[in-house]
Parts: C-alpha cells; sequence; structure tokens
C-alpha cells in the first residue's frame, strides 16, 4: 500500500469527505486528491498537517514511503521527528487495577517525543471490537494519556463496575456520565452511569489513533 492509498483509508476509516479533511488540515481539496491518487508527493508539512487532521503519527506517514528517492524532502527534514517516546502496550485494564502494573504490558512501542508532553504519562491500548469502529478499527492502537480528569466530547478509557475498560466518547452532565459507542453496528447503545453510585473509574484520555492493516 502506497502513501495515497493509506491516507484515503485513514480519512475513510474516520468518516471525512476530502473537502471535509481539507478544512481540518488546512491543505487544499486538489493536493490531497492529488496524494491520493498518487499523482503528487506530499512535502513534510504536508505530511505533517494531514497526520494532524487524521489523528495519526507523522512516523506512520512517513514509514509509507516506502524507497528513499520517494521523499521530497532531505533527512535533515524526516530527523524532526523523534521517535523517542517509550510506551508500554498494555492488555487488559480492569476498573481499580493499575493500569500499568507491570502484568498489563505486552511491549514498548515509540512513538514522536516532540508531539507530547514529557510531563504526563501515557500508555497504548490496543483496540478490541466494533464498538467504536467509525474512529478505530479491531487491532488499531490508541494512544492515552492517564489522567482521571475529563471534559465532556472527549475519547476516554473508562473501567465501569469492576469490569474490564471500555473506550468510548464521554459526555458528562447532572451528576451523571454517558459513554457513547461510535459505530457502525446498532446493537452499541449510549450507557448513562450516575458518577456518585455506580463504580467509574476514568482511566486516561485517548490523544492519537495509529492504523494498522
Amino acid at each position: 500500500m502506497n502513501i495515497g492509498d493509506y491516507i484515503k483509508k485513514l480519512r475513510e476509516d474516520r468518516g471525512l469527505s476530502l473537502n471535509m479533511l481539507a478544512i481540518k488540515s488546512g491543505v487544499s481539496n486538489a493536493t490531497i486528491s492529488h496524494i491520493e491518487n498518487g499523482r503528487n508527493k506530499p512535502s513534510l508539512p504536508t505530511l505533517q498537517k494531514l497526520a494532524k487532521a487524521l489523528n495519526t503519527d507523522l512516523a506512520v506517514l512517513i514509514s509509507m514511503l516506502k524507497e528513499p528517492m520517494d521523499l521530497p524532502y532531505t533527512v535533515d527534514d524526516v530527523q524532526e521527528v523523534d521517535m523517542t517516546l517509550k510506551v508500554p502496550l498494555v492488555g487488559s485494564v480492569r476498573a481499580g487495577q493499575p493500569v500499568l502494573a507491570q502484568d498489563n504490558i505486552e511491549e514498548y512501542l515509540l512513538f514522536d517525543k516532540k508531539r507530547f508532553n514529557p510531563e504526563n504519562v501515557y500508555f497504548a491500548l490496543r483496540v478490541v471490537g466494533d464498538s467504536m469502529d467509525k474512529l478505530f478499527r479491531a487491532g488499531d492502537i490508541v494512544l492515552v494519556e492517564k489522567t482521571e480528569i475529563i471534559q465532556t466530547g472527549q475519547i476516554a478509557v473508562v473501567g465501569i463496575n469492576g469490569y474490564e475498560a471500555t473506550v468510548k466518547r464521554v459526555t458528562l452532565g447532572d451528576g451523571n456520565i454517558a459513554l457513547i459507542p461510535e459505530s457502525n453496528n446498532p446493537a452499541y447503545t449510549t450507557k448513562v452511569y450516575n458518577i456518585k453510585e455506580d463504580e467509574i473509574h476514568i482511566i486516561g484520555r485517548v490523544v492519537q489513533s495509529t492504523t494498522y492493516f
């Protein structure tokens, strides 16, 4: 798969039209179309804008440029990516259980250190199931900032009543928290919990996702 096919796949997986991605990234509709069709090679600034708009890692996009001759920028430009942020990929996480317990850690992944606050704690989760498949496919990796504070509209990792953590978009109000699936499967519905009465544990906030093929 070439860089154009990959960007098109990411765009479609996120439910974005060409116009929507153009508005979100600041890259023209025509430029994105030419990249997706393989007529143009993306510049580094363009890749940076698209990576941010598509909520994916710049290094992943760069890795899709298979051959050095495909790079329309210098090695010095590529070194602007600092892939030294070492993040644990954790397996099942249960409410109340330390997310970074050694038994949870499967391996360590590297992310671009320049994109994140080094004072924060991050971990990665592999997406399971299709309850958020409008945004993440099964097998995708989400990067999570460990925090117990979440705002309405953000995507969070939440532990519920002692069960394994779930990834959902959240809304807050009237002492309740609503966990909203973003799925093509109508079997998934929004669930509302009382923050005081139910055992709700906010584990972290999703800050990035990476799609794997």
